[in-house]
């Protein structure tokens, strides 16, 4: 009886891990377990009972499908890798299980995110994103989350450590960004736009902290060109710089009726934000930010009080 109560145990198991591996590459995440591999066409949901995921070939969301990536995921991209999404992504992390999409070998890059002519508008909350490389590409806009004929919202997110030839963190192009709560720090682009490009596009930054991103050729932070629309209210630009200047913001357009720039902070010389934390960079009482963004009620942070400028402002700021 002994020896079948066992036999039974061990098929349990083994059924249970048979699409699944131990980690065993020094480079990889300091992950101890087991992971679950995954790539081609995807859709439905993936969850935290599976994950983490190592991610061995590209992810394509078709037309017609629907990907979710729940609360807790991880996603370890291998080498030059992407997420391409044609149909609809929801990524739906939450403030105590945030998702993560990464590079599997810390020495190696993926290729990113690509919305291409999406069914629905993306999502995108409480995610870390990071160790994106995104060479030049002539059809679509070569940046580490790349959004063409597409929208997306992405809220209370931290893109740090990535690089593109334009966008080293995103690029948009004829579509709709909507960026509210998040950091965008250490990502650098080849050409323009150290943080954010965007062309022909609606887009809305609102209460997000931009920091140490750079652009070798102009534009350090965010770059907006020939715009339909464009918001720029709350937000924190530190030590964004570019070899030509230009360090933190450039609008170039004619046509300034669909344009509001108001309330941010734009660090020069001198000036500091005064941190209190240097990676999540939430602000010290001191800092010069609190209580300086738009003074309009639906500005106002969690606490009713006047809206800070940077991730952590605004009705939805308690994120960190």
């Amino acid at each position: 009886m002994k020896s079948i109560l066992t036999l039974i145990i061990l098929i349990i198991i083994f059924n249970a891990c048979s699409d699944r591996e131990d980690y065993n590459d020094p480079n990889g995440p300091g992950i101890s377990g087991l992971f679950t591999e995954l790539s081609g066409k995807v859709s439905g949901e993936l969850n935290k009972a599976d994950s983490p995921y190592k991610i061995t070939g590209d992810l394509i969301v078709d037309s017609g499908k629907t990907l979710i990536v729940n609360a807790g995921v991880e996603l370890f991209f291998t080498i030059d890798t992407k997420l391409i999404v044609h149909g609809e992504l929801i990524i739906d992390g939450s403030y105590y299980e945030m998702i993560k999409l990464e590079s599997y070998d810390s020495t190696k890059t993926w290729q990113g995110i690509q919305l291409i002519n999406t069914d629905k508008r993306a999502f995108i909350d409480y995610t870390y994103i990071k160790g994106i490389r995104k060479e030049y590409d002539s059809l679509y806009i070569p940046s580490s989350i790349s959004i063409t004929n597409s929208g997306l919202t992405i809220k209370h997110s931290v893109i740090y450590k990535n690089s593109a030839a334009h966008g080293g963190a995103l690029g948009i192009y004829n579509g709709e960004l909507l960026m509210t709560n998040n950091l965008i720090r250490d990502n650098n682009a080849d050409f323009f736009g150290g943080a954010i490009i965007s062309e022909a596009s609606e887009i809305r930054l609102i209460n997000n902290t931009f920091y140490n991103n750079y652009s070798y050729n102009g534009v350090g932070g965010v770059l907006i060109y020939s715009p339909l629309t464009t918001e720029l209210q709350n937000n924190i630009f530190y030590k964004n710089t570019s070899r030509t200047g230009q360090p933190h913001y450039h609008y170039q357009s004619e046509d300034s009726t669909n344009y509001i720039e108001q309330y941010n902070y734009f660090a020069f010389d001198q000036m500091d934000p005064i941190f209190f934390d240097e990676f999540y960079l939430n602000l010290y009482y001191t800092s010069p930010c609190k209580d300086a963004g738009n003074p309009d009620q639906s500005f106002n942070d969690f606490n009713g009080t006047r809206n800070d400028q940077g991730a952590y402002g605004g009705p939805e700021g308690n994120w960190y």
